[in-house]
């Protein structure tokens, strides 16, 4: 054994050696004295397919170890400088993107060639012109038309046709877009009002929101019955540097409220408007146009067969439906105008994809459409009965198709607030969780979702992102002291879920409208509903629901106009969580108190009880309350300002410097109406 060992100690000596006299030196090439190498010139390229070919002179010398460097034109994180090696005069360089530019220079030992710039050629299997519709700027949607024309039997399967864009950002983010197939169009509105929707030729589209100035590097690809080719890659050059509308999310502060995409708070103000009649498209924009004079955000609007849906049983409804997988051209249109609208007025709105109605038959005012959903199978749909709309395959893949067509058009859009999946509907908390999961995955600006109705599992769920609930009066047991419901609805669900929570409709009467209550125009549970929700912690303002022969028709917009300048006077929001009732008290019964607060910042909504739509409409006269209130439990310790705001005419009515400390007395006289105290840090 050690006669072994020191024989494979003297083997690997003499090695060493010999290797040495070699000029190797474990790591390149050692240089010899006087040796030398060859001058490069006459560099060349040409492409061949999707490889460029490279060729250059070496004339006497050494002609090994050749160094060539690649260098994108563009600048941009995913497309990094490449170094190769070869000990050949020519080099084939086959990973390189089509439609970019790129720069080669070959190097040895310190010499080198001039530089070569090549425009790597777009060469798809099928060619198709991209034509930019809109202009190139940051926080604008940008439209590619793709001018192709399928011949597949339906545009709108993607199993059949698929378009998707690959966009790389100047951050070097890879993004995933899903195209769509539509019809252009063309809205009027006729002399009597009403809104005339012209369809025209189909094309094509890709829509994408550029979010910063810089290049993108976009490729397009069309996947046609099996077959699928590409556009090679675009560069598009976004010089524009303005801020714009941007997506809210749920804020990274504080899991109770909504943040934009730059940070700052975000706080719905707003009322449903569930749909339009004959007017259509311009009696939406009635609606924003209202909803911006008075500074509101946010409404909700369905998809619903008598307006906006996209996909039901032709001969049915409001809409060119054609059956399933077969979307409506002239809703989708006029929900494209929405929304260009919208962003323009500087509002949003929750798009909800379906209502109960959809699965019922008969109801309060006959709206049941089982007998007409194309999911029905006596309309050629896959399903025997409503249940089976949430648990067949077959319908949930069609659902999926569907919302990936509504993704594909409308995602790019920062004026969605959010996906509702449906109104008031029991789903499974399975189907939920999938479809939930599903459109999370296809959506690249991953918007907000919600639904209602919910449980404890499906507003548990990740992908939904807040919670939603809705409160009525059921007569003849209408709610007289309204604010303590909206209180103690809006408190279960911020404590149980720790989610931001929308009360996303309201109203007096399920069955009838609130004017039915309120002739005058007083608004007096309007006001309420939103500043008990607002002050209970509520992530917005309660939405009313009845907004045309009501808000609309007795000019009760006005309502809306204090809430978010007394809602900004608030310094800090990221530790705002509701105060718990037991923490707060009164010399007098007749008051609803409730607020919200941090360690920087409080505010209190104090209200006569008697100020309630019950005794207007009724007519009973009440008397002002004049309290003592007194929050204990309180974090804020410093010197504070306190304000004193009417919350109709947003008038501070005082103000006052305190120390506050863990508890906190203030002194109301004559109370009438309302008032919001607002109190910061300094």
């Amino acid at each position: 054994m050690k006669d072994k060992k020191s024989f494979i100690k003297h083997f690997l000596i003499v090695l060493v050696l010999f290797l040495c006299s070699c000029g190797w030196s474990g790591r390149e090439r050692v240089i010899e004295k006087g040796e030398s190498f060859c001058d490069l010139s006459d560099l060349s390229a040409s492409q061949e397919g999707s490889c460029i070919h490279l060729r250059w002179g070496c004339e006497g010398g050494d002609k090994r170890g050749f160094r060539i460097e690649r260098i994108p034109a563009v600048e941009n994180p995913y497309l990094k400088k490449v170094e190769f090696t070869t000990e050949n005069t020519d080099y084939s360089d086959c990973d390189v993107m089509p439609g970019i530019t790129y720069q080669y220079s070959i190097s040895l030992e310190g010499k080198s060639t001039d530089g070569i710039s090549v425009l790597t050629e777009v060469r798809p299997i099928k060619d198709f012109e991209v034509l930019v519709m809109t202009p190139l700027a940051s926080f604008e949607r940008v439209e590619f038309k793709l001018v192709y024309s399928p011949s597949v039997e339906n545009p709108y399967d993607t199993d059949s046709l698929e378009i998707t864009s690959e966009v790389i950002t100047p951050e070097g983010r890879i993004e995933k877009i899903y195209g769509f197939y539509m019809k252009d169009y063309e809205i009027q509105q006729s002399e009597s009002g009403k809104e005339v929707i012209i369809l025209k030729e189909p094309s094509l589209r890709v829509r994408y929101l550029f979010r910063s100035s810089g290049k993108y590097i976009v490729k397009f690809t069309i996947k046609e019955n099996g077959g699928s080719f590409s556009s090679g890659y675009y560069v598009y050059d976004v010089k524009s540097d303005k801020m714009g509308f941007d997506y809210v999310r749920v804020s990274s502060k504080n899991p109770l409220y909504f943040e934009s995409g730059e940070g700052k708070w975000f706080f719905p103000v707003g009322f449903n408007i569930g749909w339009a009649r004959n007017n259509g498209l311009f009696e939406f924009r009635h609606y924003i146009d209202r909803m911006s004079e008075v500074d509101a955000n946010l409404f909700r609007m369905w998809m619903i067969k008598w307006s906006n849906a996209i996909e039901w049983t032709e001969g049915n409804g409001n809409g060119d439906y054609k059956g399933l997988m077969r979307y409506a051209q002239d809703n989708s249109a006029r929900i494209d105008e929405i929304l260009d609208y919208a962003e323009e007025k500087g509002i949003r709105l929750i798009l909800t994809f379906g209502s109960y109605l959809e699965f019922t038959e008969g109801g309060s005012w006959n709206e049941g459409a089982w007998s007409e959903n194309p999911y029905n199978f006596r309309n050629g749909g896959p399903c025997n009965e409503p249940l089976e709309f949430f648990t067949k395959e077959e319908a949930k893949r069609i659902y999926k198709n569907r919302l990936r067509y509504i993704v594909a058009r409308w995602g790019y859009s920062p004026s969605i607030f959010a996906y509702e999946f449906f109104n008031e509907t029991n789903a499974p908390f399975e189907w939920v969780s999938e479809m939930s999961s599903y459109l999370k995955k296809i959506d690249g600006n991953k918007h907000m979702v919600s639904t209602t109705y919910g449980d404890d599992r499906i507003f548990s769920l990740k992908n939904i992102d807040f919670t939603m609930a809705h409160l009525y009066g059921n007569p003849p047991d209408l709610i007289k002291n309204y604010p303590h419901r909206v209180n103690e609805i809006t408190s279960q669900f911020v404590a149980r879920y720790n989610k931001p929570f929308l009360l996303a409709e309201f109203g007096l009467d399920w069955s009838r409208s609130d004017v039915e209550y309120d002739r005058e125009g007083k608004g007096i549970n309007f006001h309420n509903g939103i500043f008990a929700s607002i002050s209970s912690g509520g992530s917005g303002a309660a939405m009313l629901w009845w907004w045309d022969d009501y808000i609309d028709a007795l000019n009760l917009y006005w309502v809306l106009k204090p809430v978010k300048k007394i809602i900004n006077k608030i310094g800090d929001f990221s530790a705002l969580k509701p105060l718990p009732r037991e923490r707060i008290s009164s010399s007098s019964d007749r008051l609803n108190i409730y607020g919200i607060a941090s360690q920087k910042s409080l505010l209190l909504w104090i209200q006569n009880i008697d100020y309630s739509w019950y005794n207007e409409y009724n007519k009973i006269e009440y008397e002002p309350v004049d309290s003592d209130v007194h929050i204990s439990g309180l974090e804020m310790n410093c010197n504070a300002t306190v304000e004193y705001i009417d919350t109709i005419s947003e008038e501070i009515l005082s103000s006052e410097k305190r120390i506050i400390s863990d508890s906190l007395t203030l002194f109301i006289k004559k109370l009438v109406r309302d008032i919001t105290v607002v109190i910061n840090c300094e």
